[in-house]
């Protein structure tokens, strides 16, 4: 598939395979300018023209891991100068600045053995963005990074100046013909890349739940986190319903859930037990321990007690369980021999 990036004014090469959809992060950005850097359009007739630029770690933080898919620069005017085909590399280096013997020899630490991202690229004139992109992604490790451009096919000339930064250090080197320039410049750069996510960092929300009378700790209960509100929850915004975390508790009532923390959010819990009066905490810190206890449900009875198969419990609204019925009201829980239970309320 062939995608166009392009919009007007902006001159963008067509490339199979590469979406638009990257990250973007502006490099350098100042005002700035330079004719030598990121190429040197003045002497574009001149096939062989190359200018070299070193960019600092230190304006890359960040990118380590990225895949950079695209660079683009920006000229103070539309762009003068046309060729056919520009190539492009890059490489990471130890050296921040060029240095050389004499003022007009080749740095003694120009950087070599580059990767070429861009094999041949056309130039056009009136463009007033610069875009490269790469043949193949190119995996950033986090060191300096040198860039470089190399006129391919003799072209057409033009003064062409590019917004960047001033540097205190030599940056840049440009070479035509027999002539050669160190600058302390490096031209506003806007890196496009695409980076696997991080894995979310998640907090361990714990509790112990245990029965109000009795202070024993209640199995089975189901519990539940509710993302009440938060403005950044991906789930809230691409299902439109509330993020949710569930556990249950164990023998000893306790329970723990992995939760991924959102940004100003706040948190409900909800503990739901059949026989139990559901209980619900709409202030929660998932950062400290949750300790609930709850309260048996007169109403539907105590299913926490043991019921022997095929045997009769009863218990009153006080949670007291007998063999024989109390004076009063009382709920009648029967457990079958398959499991189940029959809870049923009987005056006596």
């Amino acid at each position: 598939m062939t995608i166009d990036c392009g919009e007007a004014g902006v001159f963008t090469v067509k490339l199979t395979g590469l979406g638009c959809d990257e990250h973007e992060i502006p490099v350098a950005d100042g005002t700035q300018s330079s004719e030598y850097l990121p190429f040197y359009g003045f002497w574009f007739d001149n096939a062989g023209t190359l200018s070299q630029m070193i960019y600092p770690a230190s304006m890359l933080e960040g990118l380590e891991g990225a895949q950079i898919t695209a660079l683009k620069f920006y000229p103070t005017a539309a762009v003068a100068c046309k060729t056919d085909a520009l190539a492009v590399s890059v490489a990471e280096t130890d050296v921040t600045y060029y240095e050389r013997e004499s003022a007009i020899s080749t740095p003694t630490n120009l950087v070599t053995n580059l990767t070429t991202v861009v094999e041949a690229t056309p130039i056009a004139t009136g463009a007033t963005v610069v875009e490269f992109n790469f043949d193949q992604p190119y995996t950033y490790q986090g060191g300096n990074l040198a860039i470089q451009t190399v006129v391919s096919t003799k072209g057409s000339y033009g003064h062409t100046y590019f917004y960047g930064t001033a540097m205190e250090g030599t940056t840049g080197w440009c070479e035509w013909r027999s002539n050669n320039t160190l600058e302390s410049f490096l031209p506003k750069m806007t890196v496009v890349y695409t980076k696997a996510a991080e894995e979310p960092q998640t907090v361990t929300v714990t509790g112990t739940v245990t029965d109000a009378k009795s202070g024993d700790p209640i199995k089975g209960v189901n519990v539940t986190l509710t993302v009440v509100k938060a403005e950044t929850t991906t789930q809230l915004l691409a299902e439109g319903t509330p993020a949710t975390y569930t556990a249950v508790t164990d023998a000893q009532g306790d329970f723990s859930m992995e939760v991924v923390p959102e940004q100003d959010a706040t948190y409900s819990m909800t503990y739901q037990k059949e026989g139990y009066v559901t209980y619900t905490n709409d202030d929660v810190f998932i950062d400290d321990p949750q300790s609930v206890s709850l309260t048996a449900d007169s109403s539907t009875g105590v299913t926490r007690i043991s019921v022997a198969g095929n045997a009769v419990k009863y218990v009153n609204a006080m949670g007291q369980v007998s063999d024989r019925p109390f004076k009063g009201v009382n709920i009648v829980i029967t457990e079958n021999a398959d499991g189940t239970r029959n809870v049923t309320k009987v005056v006596k």
